[in-house]
């Protein structure tokens, strides 16, 4: 897969919409938030979950009512847990609550619309565990729904179609090294390690740097891989503006077909006398 740059335009700071200015200042207020909490800890656990916090803040605020925002780990129903996940995006209205400590949850995958790994600092090392743990939470099967009916919806995306909403796969960090540097290392990571478009990092967002997606043949910008797409870097200050363009264009569409809980349960359950 090739590698494209792509250098965004500045606008003077006169010319920019209400909405960009809103997006600079919570970009600030984001970088000064993650200084401050993450200078008050010293263990490295504490800081990790005061960066995870700022994350989830934004969030919280910023996307539709609908979409939870949580952590903790993910279940399907092979029993297979994805690993401990920073940052869980899920349907707020229809996923059942199996567990809640706090802001640890457990998830069951089909309520789960999306995944992101949060990083102070993003480096080669973090890169390649953040494209593990995203491709353990994207590899979980979604089965356990009602059987659809004569008129359904369906989802094109990936260069294939689903008849659910898959996971999309998210990684934001403060800091980073040369996106130019990090960008090959993505492309090389996915294809040594055979992972499908549909399993792969979506979208990348460092906070001071720019933003990493994919074009198409025909230049077009895109929030997911595809098989015939090249990985792209935007150096730009309004990374955060266009990270969360990608991904409202992308989970506002996101709906969850209804759950049938049964599938998570032993086929052979007793009630009742002689119940196990």
């Amino acid at each position: 897969m090739k590698q494209k740059s792509r250098k965004a335009s500045r606008k003077p700071a006169s010319d920019l919409s209400p909405f960009e200015r809103t997006m600079a200042s919570i970009a600030e207020k984001m970088h000064l938030d993650f200084t401050h909490l993450t200078s008050q800890f010293k263990h490295k656990g504490s800081r990790g979950q005061a960066r995870e916090i700022v994350v989830q803040q934004f969030l919280n605020h910023y996307l539709p009512e609908f979409l939870g925002v949580g952590s903790g780990e993910i279940y399907s129903t092979d029993k297979r847990p994805s690993l401990q996940t920073d940052v869980v995006i899920y349907d707020r209205f229809h996923s059942p609550t199996l567990l809640r400590l706090d802001k640890l949850q457990v998830f069951l995958v089909e309520s789960v619309y999306a995944v992101m790994e949060v990083k102070s600092y993003l480096g080669k090392k973090e890169l390649r565990q953040a494209v593990e743990n995203i491709r353990t939470a994207k590899s979980l099967p979604k089965r356990a729904f009602y059987p659809q009916g004569k008129v359904f919806e369906t989802w094109t995306i990936y260069g294939r179609e689903f008849d659910y909403f898959p996971m999309m796969g998210y990684l934001f960090a403060f800091r980073s090294s040369k996106l130019d540097t990090l960008v090959p290392l993505l492309d090389e990571l996915n294809t040594s390690m055979g992972i499908a478009p549909e399993h792969q990092i979506d979208v990348i967002c460092v906070l001071d740097k720019g933003v990493v997606a994919h074009v198409r043949n025909d230049g077009k910008l895109i929030g997911w891989p595809e098989s015939d797409s090249a990985i792209t870097w935007i150096p730009t200050k309004r990374a955060l503006l266009l990270f969360y363009l990608f991904i409202m264009g992308q989970l506002s569409q996101a709906k969850m077909r209804p759950l049938q809980v049964k599938d998570y349960l032993p086929t052979e359950l007793k009630y009742g006398p002689g119940e196990a």
